[in-house]
């Protein structure tokens, strides 16, 4: 709104300088303008060929002095005063030196030379639009062809896997290429149409991207040869007025290129007297655009589709195939795959947290990322990963990122307990989880594994009696069997790091049978689950197990005391 009630003022000054203009500046010991209608007295005083003053190149702010100018040169020519004519162009020549601070031989050197300067606003700003837009299509091209390039590198990757003849669980299976996921591509032919269907509009999209770049960069470097154009283009509007006008062209030329820059509407309010002159300006976007489309590098791109119309047929369209092919593959090699991972975390944990995503592109969380790819291809079967572990990864980058693992920890993973006692898990057990959330996810699973192994062995899951021993036993040996031994002690230990003093007899049987476990493991490494079981459940027959003896099990205060006397005594399972 401001700038329209500027602009509505600056045209009201305007005017109202156009209405006082038709004066004509006296001699210079006069301090003060000769109306128009004065200048019949100043026809009556005229008597020879120098009655005239020459040109003012004051600038005053506004059109005045090209009006003066005009309204001598009117009558100059009337009179036909040729030596005035004359002195008016060295007077114009003269000006140009002191406006560009250089000598000329003649007026036309001079001319040229206020020509090129006139224009050079004019290119700066005239410049700037089409070097907007091709630097848009240029920057456009750029993203499209990475886009394309991206989609490729996903089918040469998958192309490894299934030549490997890993056909159900890619590694970037969420992600797509040419609209469908990499999951569901599982045969060659499958992927070369989808490659195919790629590189056509990739090539295409290069050879355009081509295309803009050199105008572009043409735009940013017009060179000497286009200031010659623009000098051609205004001398030749220059000659399309007579000689009279051509000094009234210049005059006005010298005292525009003030007033342009004081506004920035240039020829727009030009009084009508001058408006012959409207198109004085050469240098517009479009005059630019066009030098630059046709004075670009012409050299052509490998993808340019004239190639096949134009360049024949048998051993030189191989050839320019081959380099096609050629180009792709290197440009394929070249896209770097570190964003894959999380942008496939990304959509299969359906991560819509902004926070949460940033942090898995972060390149200095590119190693989480991997093992949380890692541990999804682990439990994926037939290319689906189990609800449970999908949660647990996306419960797992939300505590990541935001350092706050309470969640995490009061999942229902981390709180089952076959007694129902422990609900909370101990300082010891959350520093590992934290460090080994991997193995922490495979080992509070195999709880429920032994749970129901000892349910099927005994009927029932114990407090402190046989099939306690049986159950922390097993699943310490299949702790171990996933995990390690070395993780799984770390984890049984840690568990009983905060048994109250009360539960000491307890935690010496469960420790006790925990090392059995994982013992047992050491030297049967080879065993499936179920060999496993029936291993420990032979060591308890046998006596290598735990338990406790006796239990009152009427106890009132069981829930605190667990049936533990002081007769209580740890007993060899075959007693």
């Amino acid at each position: 709104m401001k700038t329209y009630i500027y602009r509505t003022l600056f045209i009201g000054v305007l005017v109202s300088s156009y209405l006082t203009h038709s004066q004509i500046r006296p001699n210079n010991n006069r301090g003060e303008y000769l109306r128009l209608d004065e200048v019949k007295d100043l026809k009556k005083r005229s008597t020879g060929e120098t009655e005239f003053e020459d040109f003012s190149f004051n600038w005053d702010n506004g059109f005045h002095t090209a009006l003066n100018n005009q309204i001598l040169l009117k009558l100059a020519r009337k009179k036909a005063k040729r030596v005035w004519f004359k002195r008016q162009k060295k007077r114009v020549r003269e000006n140009i030196e002191k406006k560009l601070g250089r000598n000329f031989d003649n007026y036309d050197q001079a001319k040229e030379a206020l020509f090129l300067f006139s224009e050079k606003e004019n290119i700066y700003r005239n410049s700037k639009p089409p070097i907007n837009k091709y630097q848009s299509l240029r920057s456009d091209g750029y993203a499209i062809s990475k886009g394309y390039l991206k989609e490729l590198k996903l089918l040469q990757l998958r192309k490894i896997e299934i030549s490997a003849g890993n056909i159900h669980n890619p590694k970037y299976g969420y992600l797509k290429a040419n609209g469908m996921l990499l999951k569901d591509i599982k045969d060659l032919n499958t992927l070369n149409q989808k490659w195919d269907n790629i590189v056509i509009p990739l090539g295409s999209n290069i050879n355009n991207t081509h295309y803009n770049t050199s105008i572009y960069q043409k735009l940013n470097n017009l060179g000497a040869d286009f200031n010659k154009q623009i000098i051609a283009l205004k001398n030749n509007y220059y000659n399309r007025f007579n000689q009279w006008e051509q000094l009234n062209l210049m005059q006005l030329l010298l005292n525009f290129e003030e007033y342009k820059r004081l506004s920035s509407c240039g020829v727009c309010l030009l009084p009508s007297s001058f408006y012959k002159f409207k198109e004085l300006d050469k240098a517009t976007s479009r005059v630019i655009e066009t030098y630059a489309m046709n004075n670009r590098d012409k050299r052509t791109s490998i993808f340019d589709t004239t190639i096949d119309y134009y360049g024949g047929y048998g051993r030189y369209m191989q050839w320019i195939r081959s380099k096609r092919q050629e180009a792709i593959n290197n440009l394929v090699n070249e896209v770097h795959t570190a964003r894959f991972a999380a942008e496939n975390l990304i959509t299969e944990l359906k991560i819509t947290d902004n926070s949460q995503k940033n942090w898995l592109y972060s390149s200095s969380n590119s190693t989480e990322v991997s093992n949380l790819i890692d541990f999804l291809q682990k439990n994926r079967v037939h290319g689906v990963v189990a609800v449970e572990a999908i949660n647990f990864a996306k419960e797992l980058v939300g505590a990541k990122e935001s350092n706050n693992y309470t969640n995490l920890f009061n999942s229902t993973l981390f709180t089952q307990n076959p007694y129902n006692v422990w609900k909370t898990l101990t300082q010891a057990e959350k520093k590992l989880i934290k460090q080994n959330w991997s193995e922490a996810y495979h080992i509070f699973k195999n709880r429920k594994v032994a749970e129901d192994t000892t349910r099927q062995k005994f009927n029932r899951n114990g407090l402190n009696d046989k099939s306690d021993a049986f159950r922390h036993a097993y699943y310490n040996a299949i702790n171990a069997k996933l995990v390690g031994v070395d993780i799984a002690k770390l984890f049984s230990d840690a568990h009983e790091s905060e048994t109250p003093i009360r539960f000491i007899k307890e935690k010496r049987m469960d420790l006790f049978n925990n090392n059995i476990g994982q013992q047992s493991l050491l030297l049967n490494s080879n065993l499936s689950l179920t060999q496993l079981a029936d291993l420990i459940y032979q060591k308890l027959l046998n006596g290598d197990l735990r338990y406790l003896k006796p239990i009152n099990y009427k106890d009132p205060n069981f829930g605190y005391t667990h049936g533990i006397t002081l007769n209580t005594l740890l007993k060899p399972t075959n007693q």
